[in-house]
C-alpha cells in the first residue's frame, strides 16, 4: 500500500504541464498520421482495406509485427514478471523465433501458393466448408475475447494515470482506436506500429541506460535474488515455471499465436511478395532480441530499488517515474498508449477481415465482396463488441489479469494448433476428423478453463496451464488421428486433391527460403544457443 500511494505522490509531481503536453501532441500526431494514409491510399475494395493492396515491404512487415506483438499488457506483464522470475520471462519472447521460422518456410508458402487471406479459408483449401464456418466463428470470437483483454489491461493503466473509471477509459480508447483504423484500413495500422515500435524501443534504451549508470554496486543485487533469477530453464520441481511447460506446453500456444493467429499471420500476408513477407519475418525475430532490453531490464531494474513494490505489475511504470526526466515521462506514456492503439487496431482489422470474407457472405447468401462503406461498419460494430466485453470484464474481481488472459489463450489454442499441424503435413487426416475436432474439442478445454480459474477442486490440483496446454494438445492429437482412421472419409476427401506441405515440391517452385536468409537464420539460432547456454 505504501508503494502504491509512493507511485501516486511521484506520478501527480512528475505529470506536469510539459508531458501532458507531450502526450497530446504524440496522440494527435498518431491520429493524423492514420488519416493521412487514408487520404492518400483510397481503397476501393475490402480486401485493399484489410490487407493493404499487399503493398508492404519487409521493414514495415517487421516493425508492425513487433510493435503489434508488443501491447500495454505485454510491456507492464513482462517487466513484473522479471521483476519475480528474473530471466524466466525471455524465454516467452527468444523462443518466437522458431515459430517465425516455421511460419516463413512452412505455412507463408503455403497460404500465398493457395491464395489464402484468412484461416477460415485454410479449412476450406485443406478440408471443407464445414470446418471454415466452425473455425470462422471460434477464430472471430477468440480475436475479439483478446481484444477486449488488452482494452481492459490498457484502460487499468490509462485509468491509473488520468483518474477516470475504467468505462470511460474504455470508450475513449476504444473511438480513437477504431478512429483512423475504419479511415485507413490495414496500411494505417503498420504505418503507426512502426513509428510507435521505433519510439518505444527509444524511450526503453533511456530507461536502461539512465538505470544503469546510476547504479553503481551490484555486489547488493546477489543478496537481493536467489541463484534461480538468472536462469533461463528452471528445476522441473519449480513451483511456477518447470522447464517442462516452457519446452512442452509453450509451443502449443505460440504454434498457434505465430502460424494460424489472424492478427500476426495477416501483417505477412499483406507483404509485395513472398520474398518481402519472409524478410519481415527475420527482421522481427532479431528485434526481439531487444525484448529484454527493453522490458525484462526494467523489471530486474526495479527488484533492486524497489525489492519490496506491493504489486510486480507495477515495475516498469515505477521505473519510467523514477529514472526519466519530465517530457519523457510523458513520452513513456504516450507510448504506451500507443502500444494499446496499435494492438487494438490489429485485432480490429483482423477480426473484420475474417468476419467480411468468411462469416458475412454466409449471413447474406451471397459470395460478392463487401464495399468499403459495409467494411468500415463491420470495424465499428466489433470494437462496440469489444468494449462491452472489456467492461464487463471489469466487474470481475479477485482474478490476475494477467494469469487469467494466458491460461485462457493456452486452453484455447490446442485445437487449433492440433487441425493446422496435423492437417498441413499428413494427408491422411480427414474432413470429418477435423471438424468433430474443432467442434467438440473446445468443450474439456473449456470446462478446464473454469475449473482452473475458479481454482476447483484446489489451487495445488492443477499444474501449470502450459502443461495443461499440452496434454489438451497430446489428447485432442490422438482424438483427430483415431477419427480419421475410424470414420468413413466424406465426398469432399474422395474428389478433392489435398494441399499438403511438400519440401521438395515447394523448393523447385522457389518458395523456399535463400540461401542469404538460410544463413541468416543460422546465425540467429546460433546467437540464441549462446544466450541459453551462457544463462544456464
Amino acid at each position: 500500500m505504501a508503494d502504491a500511494e509512493k507511485t501516486t505522490r511521484i506520478y501527480r509531481n512528475r505529470m506536469s504541464l510539459l508531458n501532458i503536453i507531450v502526450i497530446i501532441a504524440y496522440l494527435s500526431g498518431l491520429l493524423l498520421l492514420g488519416f493521412s494514409v487514408s487520404f492518400k491510399n483510397k481503397q476501393k475494395r475490402a480486401t485493399d482495406l484489410f490487407l493493404a493492396g499487399k503493398s508492404l515491404t519487409w521493414p514495415t512487415i517487421g516493425l508492425s509485427i513487433f510493435g503489434t506483438n508488443v501491447s500495454p499488457l505485454n510491456i507492464l506483464s513482462t517487466a513484473g514478471l522479471s521483476f519475480t522470475y528474473g530471466m524466466v520471462a525471455c524465454n516467452f519472447t527468444w523462443l518466437a523465433w522458431m515459430y517465425l521460422l516455421l511460419l516463413s518456410v512452412v505455412f507463408l508458402p503455403y497460404y500465398i501458393k493457395h491464395d489464402i487471406q484468412t484461416m477460415p479459408q485454410f479449412m476450406l483449401r485443406r478440408y471443407d466448408e464445414r470446418c471454415r464456418k466452425v473455425l470462422s466463428w471460434v477464430v472471430f470470437f477468440q480475436i475479439s475475447i483478446g481484444a477486449a483483454c488488452v482494452l481492459y489491461a490498457g484502460c487499468i493503466l490509462i485509468s491509473e494515470l488520468i483518474h477516470l473509471p475504467i468505462y470511460q477509459c474504455v470508450i475513449i480508447m476504444s473511438i480513437f482506436s477504431v478512429s483512423f483504423t475504419i479511415t485507413g484500413g490495414l496500411k494505417a495500422v503498420v504505418y503507426t506500429d512502426s513509428l510507435q515500435a521505433i519510439i518505444m524501443v527509444g524511450v526503453c534504451c533511456v530507461i536502461v541506460f539512465i538505470g544503469l549508470h546510476r547504479l553503481s554496486d551490484w555486489s547488493s543485487f546477489k543478496q537481493i535474488v536467489d541463484k534461480d533469477y538468472w536462469r533461463l530453464l528452471r528445476s522441473g520441481t519449480d513451483k511456477m515455471y518447470p522447464w517442462q511447460a516452457i519446452i512442452l506446453g509453450y509451443p502449443v500456444m505460440s504454434i498457434w499465436y505465430w502460424c494460424a493467429n489472424q492478427n500476426i499471420v495477416q501483417n505477412t500476408l499483406a507483404s509485395k511478395s513472398l520474398r518481402e513477407g519472409q524478410k519481415g519475418l527475420l527482421f522481427v525475430s532479431f528485434l526481439k532480441l531487444l525484448i529484454p532490453l527493453l522490458f525484462i531490464i526494467p523489471g530486474i531494474l526495479c527488484r533492486i530499488t524497489v525489492p519490496n513494490l506491493s504489486n510486480p505489475d507495477d515495475a516498469f511504470l515505477k521505473v519510467i517515474y523514477e529514472y526519466l526526466p519530465p517530457g519523457l515521462v510523458g513520452l513513456a506514456i504516450a507510448v504506451l498508449i500507443a502500444a494499446l492503439v496499435s494492438t487494438l487496431t490489429a485485432m480490429y482489422n483482423s477480426a473484420s477481415t475474417i468476419f467480411s470474407l468468411d462469416i458475412m457472405p454466409v449471413i447474406r447468401k451471397r459470395s460478392n465482396n463487401l464495399t468499403v462503406s459495409e467494411g468500415r461498419l463491420v470495424i465499428a460494430g466489433i470494437a462496440f463488441l469489444t468494449s462491452v466485453i472489456a467492461v464487463s470484464l471489469s466487474l470481475v474481481t479477485g482474478l490476475n489479469l494477467f494469469e487469467k488472459v494466458n491460461s485462457l489463450m493456452s486452453f484455447l489454442c490446442p485445437s487449433l494448433s492440433v487441425v493446422f499441424i496435423w492437417g498441413v503435413f499428413w494427408k491422411r487426416i480427414t474432413e470429418r476428423a477435423a471438424y468433430y475436432t474443432l467442434l467438440f474439442g473446445n468443450i474439456p478445454t473449456i470446462i478446464i478453463s473454469v475449473c482452473y480459474l475458479s481454482h476447483f477442486p484446489s489451487a495445488t490440483f492443477w499444474p501449470n496451464f502450459f502443461m495443461i496446454s499440452f496434454y489438451l494438445f497430446v489428447g485432442l492429437s490422438i482424438i483427430l488421428i483415431a477419427l480419421s482412421f475410424l470414420l468413413p472419409k466424406g465426398e469432399t476427401d474422395l474428389k478433392k486433391s489435398r494441399p499438403i506441405y511438400n519440401w521438395r515440391e515447394y523448393r523447385l517452385a522457389g518458395t523456399s527460403l535463400s540461401r542469404p536468409l538460410w544463413l541468416l537464420w543460422g546465425g540467429l539460432g546460433i546467437i540464441m544457443i549462446g544466450l541459453y547456454v551462457y544463462f544456464k
